[in-house]
């Protein structure tokens, strides 16, 4: 993520990739998330261009149960067009957070989330950083009724606010969640 290789043609981070697709398929991970968002973000089209045709080749080293997921900071009709240069192999992990401090309108994401594998659950203010589950601008109920409504079965991965004791903010976004389940 510091050092994304389609910014500096740094190809090495390319063969540690391939490294990690194959150590990967020994412990059978399934998705192996690419972060497109903060010093990674995609700045150009040249960019997106050099990253979408490397991807591509790497993708021939998968095998038949795994998939890159990008973590992507564009909005979400440019996420569709991107998802359409590459194939089923590739989908999005989406970021509750990112989106709300992005200030995208769910309703807009909702068109690709048939290519959304894994969510990362937080909240955050618009241009703000985390904060605990409720106090930043995401809507959960829509999201959850969402994600109820078109079965999702991916993984929801908590990366919430930390504070001095993070068990119990953990228990505390927990039982935030479970309102909406």
């Amino acid at each position: 993520m510091q050092k994304p290789f389609f910014k500096k043609k740094n190809f090495k981070v390319i063969e540690d990739l391939k490294k990690v697709i194959r150590l990967s398929q020994n412990i059978d991970i399934k998705y192996i998330v690419l972060p497109l968002v903060d010093n990674s973000s995609i700045e150009s089209l040249s960019q997106e261009i050099l990253l979408v045709n490397e991807i591509k080749k790497l993708s021939k080293f998968l095998n038949s149960s795994q998939k890159f997921l990008f973590e992507i900071d564009y909005p979400p009709q440019k996420i569709c067009d991107f998802l359409k240069k590459l194939n089923k192999s590739f989908g999005i992990n989406y970021d509750t957070g990112n989106s709300s401090s992005l200030g995208f309108d769910f309703n807009e994401e909702k068109k690709y989330f048939n290519r959304v594998y894994n969510i990362h659950i937080k909240d955050r203010p618009f241009r703000g950083k985390t904060l605990r589950l409720g106090r930043g601008d995401f809507n959960f109920r829509n999201f959850f009724n969402y994600i109820k409504k078109i079965n999702y079965k991916g993984n929801l991965i908590l990366q919430t606010a930390r504070s001095k004791n993070n068990l119990k903010e953990i228990k505390r976004n927990i039982n935030f969640i479970k309102k909406f389940l």
